[in-house]
């Protein structure tokens, strides 16, 4: 936990792999494992690798993505429990390429990052729930939803959200895995939140720890 990874004074962060991480400007990604890290990591800088979504939009049981896209506005995706009916709600979907990954790294840590847009009614009382799914094409949203991987762990959300807003959620490392990432952010309250597309101010983006 981050209150476990104090070294003199220095607040840090717990990974994933539950070793600590601090900032030091004199690595490239701008953190370095603490000293007591195993695996080999002490001491050593972070290998940070940060990637930006390749489609980022919505649909629901019965909304189109272009529908969808129409009412959030330009930029912007919708994730919205629609009208108190659970079963009826508009949800995110995002899709990143793995494919520029060496082959010889490990995951040590995976974190989406979405940001609200800046007006209207874009903040929430719930930022929504992060879900691996079965792949997915865009003109495929149209007749069915894919479902989530039985595999992979749901993020829960983080808490309420505000304007502008930039939203973390940590992802289980698992699910970094072959050519691409396909993901829901599941919503969970009827009070929509907006986050950018990859049209939009601030594109979705997966900052993944490798290690060699």
């Amino acid at each position: 936990m981050a209150s476990d990874c104090v070294v003199d004074d220095a607040a840090g962060r717990c990974e994933l792999n539950t070793y600590c991480t601090y900032p030091d400007v004199a690595c490239e990604p701008g953190r370095r494992w603490g000293p007591f890290a195993g695996d080999g990591l002490a001491d050593a800088c972070t290998t940070e690798q940060i990637l930006a979504a390749t489609y980022a939009g919505c649909a629901g049981p019965t909304t189109a993505p272009e529908d969808c896209e129409r009412f959030a506005g330009p930029g912007r995706v919708d994730v919205d429990v629609l009208d108190g009916d659970s079963s009826e709600r508009s949800t995110g979907y995002l899709v990143f390429s793995l494919g520029g990954l060496p082959d010889d790294v490990t995951v040590l840590s995976a974190q989406l990052e979405l940001t609200a847009a800046d007006s209207g009614d874009a903040d929430s009382d719930a930022a929504g729930r992060i879900v691996a799914v079965e792949p997915f094409t865009v003109a495929g949203l149209e007749d069915g939803l894919p479902a989530p991987l039985l595999t992979s762990t749901p993020s829960d959300a983080p808490g309420s959200v505000a304007l502008g807003q930039t939203v973390q959620w940590d992802l289980d490392p698992a699910v970094i895995t072959g050519e691409l990432l396909h993901l829901s952010v599941e919503p969970g309250s009827t009070d929509n939140v907006q986050y950018w597309s990859t049209s939009g101010a601030v594109p979705p983006r997966l900052v993944l720890q490798l290690s060699d």
